[in-house]
């Protein structure tokens, strides 16, 4: 039987032999994407115990139609970046099979510390990906919000397993549910869980990162970044949102308040730029803020129908206009007119 964790697992193996030759590396990244993929559409639904311990104490691996949709898409948008930008970023091979490890990862498991270890991993891939757009500072400011958000998430996790003594996802939703624990004993853990990996959704106003990376970015970590990551991320945060996060009251304020806010802001920067890759940032931080204000509300169909769309074109887009980037040397609107009349296959 095709387990799930060959998902995780060959991506992993692959990057340590593709260390070993670099002729091998892409060829390996390649066979491996497609691998997945493949394996994506045929996994079996169910719950998967690691290393022989059961329910709650070992690490599971949870298989639904939500995780088999962000599979597809997840490892589908990352074989076609990989196909496309194989030659030029050949040197990014390992780093794109640890960055596939860590996606999965987020995906399947069912264990809020093995999330925040998943975060890390790729995470650290995405640094090394956005370190492709020579711009250092931009991959530096990345790079110390993405810590800060994964420090917040690891903190909140830290006083809820204090509170509750378990790590394992379901087993946590159910300790709150039967506990008699006072509501506002949690608001602290969900909202830095909440940020921590807002950081990472691009939300508003926790996203400084952004427009450094995307406005700067290649073929590469643009689509990388933009559609893969953020549709990855998304689904995360759309499970906890709706499984684990408990908001009511001022806490529930404060959070529509800010996605109203990052929804209205993003689109409003975003139709005041001339600049293409600068409305497509900002249309992807409106569209993670619409994704999660659909996920508080509990309209789960809508916001996986979003997540798909959004990374899908935002793959796309950022593909062709940083192509198109390359032949006119930038990316303002009046540069690129006539680019899809003049290149029909665009």
């Amino acid at each position: 039987m095709m387990n799930p964790i060959f998902l995780i697992a060959f991506p992993l193996l692959a990057a340590f032999l593709s260390i070993l030759s670099k002729k091998l590396a892409p060829v390996l990244l390649l066979l491996i994407a497609l691998l997945n993929t493949v394996m994506a559409i045929f996994i079996p639904m169910g719950i998967v115990g690691i290393g022989g311990f059961s329910f709650p104490y070992g690490i599971n691996l949870y298989v639904d139609t939500y995780a088999q949709i962000g599979l597809l898409l997840v490892n589908g948008l990352f074989t076609v970046i990989a196909i496309l930008n194989i030659k030029k970023y050949k040197a990014y091979s390992s780093v794109l099979l640890v960055a596939l490890t860590g996606l999965n990862g987020l995906l399947l498991t069912g264990d809020l510390f093995n999330l925040f270890v998943f975060l890390e991993i790729s995470g650290i891939a995405a640094y090394l990906i956005t370190s492709s757009n020579k711009k250092p500072l931009s991959t530096f400011h990345y790079l110390v919000m993405g810590s800060v958000g994964s420090s917040l998430y690891l903190f909140g996790l830290i006083i809820l397993y204090s509170m509750f003594g378990t790590l394992n996802f379901m087993d946590m939703i159910h300790q709150i549910q039967v506990a008699s624990i006072d509501y506002t004993d949690l608001i602290l853990p969900f909202f830095m869980m909440f940020v921590g990996l807002g950081v990472e959704a691009k939300l508003l106003p926790f996203n400084s990162w952004v427009k450094g990376v995307l406005k700067h970015s290649n073929t590469l970590s643009g689509p990388m970044v933009a559609g893969v990551y953020a549709a990855a991320i998304s689904l995360v945060l759309g499970r906890l949102i709706h499984n684990l996060f408990l908001f009511e009251g001022k806490l529930y304020l404060v959070v529509v308040v800010l996605l109203v806010f990052g929804i209205v802001l993003g689109e409003a920067m975003a139709f005041a730029s001339d600049n293409v890759k600068e409305i497509l940032l900002y249309s992807s931080i409106s569209q993670a803020c619409i994704t999660a204000l659909l996920f508080v509300h509990g309209v789960i169909i809508w916001a996986v129908y979003l997540i798909i769309a959004n990374g899908i074109s935002k793959t796309l887009m950022f593909l062709v206009t940083n192509r198109a980037e390359e032949q006119t040397g930038n990316a303002k609107m009046d540069s690129l007119q006539g680019l899809f009349s003049n290149n029909k296959v665009i």
